[in-house]
């Protein structure tokens, strides 16, 4: 078994950032900075909090995503978001 994909972008402070495809990549640091050493933001194309939580792993189904109101639509621009028991904070750019 694999370990889950949020891993791979777990930063040391315990923080996801995730970007929308579509922003140009030079305003990583813009919205995010600084940044801690090898970080790296999570793309995605969706705009809805519960598949990025799926997508990352953090959920274990969009089903769950949507019977503990995790299932709904962000706002465009930058907003923060903290789940689960660990905490993890998922920093999000969304157009």
């Amino acid at each position: 078994m694999s370990s889950p994909i949020f891993k791979n972008y777990l930063q040391a402070d315990n923080t996801i950032d995730v970007m929308q495809i579509g922003w140009p990549t030079d305003e990583y640091e813009l919205f995010f900075g600084p940044l801690l050493p090898k970080a790296q933001a999570f793309p995605t194309n969706t705009k809805n909090i519960g598949e990025i939580l799926f997508q990352l792993g953090l959920a274990q189904s969009n089903t769950w995503c949507r019977k503990n109101n995790w299932w709904r639509d962000l706002q465009p621009g930058y907003q923060e978001i903290v789940f689960g028991s660990k905490r993890i904070k998922l920093c999000l750019l969304i157009l």
